[in-house]
């Protein structure tokens, strides 16, 4: 889909695409009560250990494969289909479409609109702006019946033939992309656009707790006069970024190499100590200028008649990259953290193992978690775990891999005089007993992303 933003009476746009959902997995998450028991593939039994998943994993993944692959292949959120190409299943699915919803929101909020643009482009166009060469092997390059030269554009949803694909959805050959172009009359008003994106996206990162530094790059084969790079820290990432630890300039390896002048900090006065980092590129922002314009004829007229070729800005957020690298950097090795806000559920009810209690623990159990799905901001975010043949223990310890943020225990405490249910917020590390009334009145408090 494409966004259009209306900027100094021009408009700009933001390309992205939605991948379709299942018919059955649409019928699911529609479901009134969501249960373990449906669903599918890795709630629905104890997942593998981490030993069982490299046994597997070795003839289809050759190289060593990062933390957040494994977990997402151990707790059934994805699975191989070929080299650097994955199903996304349904867990992992729907924390995806709920990343594109804080996009979305995000780009509403400084005006943008969506169209949708075909993957399919001809190759015309790659050619007129030499992109088709520059590109190289990389892009994706087909013919159709009648022999015309084909490409599949990298936008939106992105095809690259890449050599060596590795660490799951942080380097594959088919990911997840929101594009953003903004058009401008003049270079000054331009500027204003570009800060104005780069703000929104520092805003998003810092709405989904992830600490993303702002690095000054270089423009590389798309040009442009100014470009920064949005990078999650992280030991396996495969970018270099020199860091001045007085006054927190950040650059790029690339960048300091080719134009050794950029490594300067930002503040007056400051020696710089430079240190060096290792990131993950989560996102890149372009001010373009008429590069690309004035071989499109893209121009403008102003209100005194004179036409002018207008000042681009190119922008791209990795969507998979971006949900994959913060799985990498916030989990251990054996429990998996979201971004809170993106987490598939943010609740979810266990009730007694089969036997005594058994009954009124699972009627007190449904009735609670209809209670809790009638409120607007909790729908479809309360899962109530009927694997009934488990202890509850094993099913606390399971949830938590998974990590849902909050978990609702039906125990032998909901007997007494006073009923309590026992609470734990598994981000915090805290666990409580609290009142029906209280569960309702903590979990009204919190931020959800409804889809």
């Amino acid at each position: 889909m494409v966004d259009i933003i209306k900027v100094k009476g021009l408009y700009s746009m933001c390309v992205r695409r939605h991948a379709p959902l299942l018919t059955t997995i649409e019928r699911y998450y529609h479901a009134k009560h969501l249960r373990t028991s449906r669903m599918f593939p890795g709630l629905v039994s104890s997942p593998p250990t981490r030993q069982q998943v490299d046994k597997s994993s070795r003839s289809q993944f050759p190289e060593t494969l990062c933390k957040s692959q494994k977990l997402m292949l151990q707790m059934g959120l994805i699975q191989g289909a070929a080299a650097g190409t994955f199903y996304t299943l349904p867990l992992l699915t729907r924390s995806l479409e709920k990343l594109k919803r804080v996009i979305d929101r995000t780009m509403q909020n400084i005006g943008a609109q969506k169209v949708t643009t075909p993957c399919l482009a001809p190759a015309s166009i790659w050619k007129a702006s030499d992109r088709w060469d520059v590109m190289g092997s990389e892009l994706l390059k087909l013919k159709d019946r009648q022999e015309k030269d084909l490409c599949l554009a990298p936008i939106g949803r992105k095809f690259r033939d890449e050599m060596r694909p590795k660490n799951g959805l942080l380097r594959g050959r088919e990911f997840e992309m929101k594009d953003l172009y903004t058009f401008d009359a003049s270079l000054k008003e331009a500027e204003v656009s570009y800060n104005e994106v780069c703000e929104a996206y520092l805003q998003m990162f810092k709405e989904l707790h992830l600490d993303i530094v702002k690095v000054e790059a270089d423009s590389g084969a798309m040009g442009g006069s100014k470009s920064h790079e949005y990078q999650l820290i992280s030991e396996i990432g495969e970018d270099t970024i020199l860091r001045c630890t007085k006054c927190g300039t950040s650059i790029s390896q690339e960048l300091a190499d080719s134009h050794p002048e950029s490594k300067k900090c930002l503040q007056e006065n400051c020696p710089g100590n430079w240190t060096e980092t290792t990131g993950i590129e989560i996102a890149h922002t372009f001010l373009l200028g008429t590069k690309y314009s004035k071989i499109f004829k893209a121009q403008a007229l102003l209100a005194n008649n004179k036409v002018v070729d207008m000042q681009m800005g190119c922008y791209g957020i990795g969507v998979s990259r971006l949900l994959a690298s913060a799985i990498e950097v916030l989990s251990t090795e054996e429990y998996i953290r979201w971004p809170q806000l993106l987490a598939p559920h943010q609740v979810c009810i266990i009730s007694q193992q089969t036997g005594h209690f058994f009954e009124e623990s699972l009627s007190i159990a449904e009735s609670l978690q209809e209670e809790l799905l009638s409120k607007s901001h909790l729908h479809n975010e309360v899962i109530l775990d009927d694997r009934h043949k488990l202890s509850i223990g094993k099913r606390l310890i399971i949830c938590e891999q998974f990590g849902f943020p909050y978990l609702i225990i039906v125990g032998k405490k909901v007997q007494e005089a006073t009923p309590l249910f026992e609470f734990v917020d598994v981000y915090k590390g805290e666990k409580q007993f609290l009142s029906r009334e209280q569960i309702v009145s903590r979990l009204s408090q919190i931020d959800t992303v409804v889809v």
